[in-house]
């Protein structure tokens, strides 16, 4: 049976923000919260070094006040920056 293209729209649309809302309950549920700009500035006044599990490796990065970042990793190191925007942390 062929669904017709407005009902595919529609539930294509439905199942992203499903998406988006069960990651938004997933975060009650744990107890976990996003930051505020503040608590993110609060966060990088000062050199922080973050692990996180990639693929069974682990990388490190070093991050630091004047927004210089440095990624260590298993096969190499990277450099990049990072900046605080409306409650957003971005890096590249």
């Amino acid at each position: 049976m062929k669904m017709p293209t407005p009902l595919m729209f529609v539930l294509g649309i439905a199942i992203s923000f499903s998406g988006c809302s069960s990651h938004d309950v997933q975060l009650r549920l744990s107890g976990a919260r996003m930051l505020s700009q503040s608590e993110l500035v609060n966060l990088f006044h000062a050199e922080r070094t973050v692990e996180f599990p990639i693929l069974g490796q682990v990388a490190i990065v070093d991050y630091y006040p004047d927004g210089r970042q440095v990624i260590h990793w298993d096969n190499g190191t990277d450099t990049g920056t990072f900046r605080i925007e409306n409650d957003w942390f971005c890096s590249t």
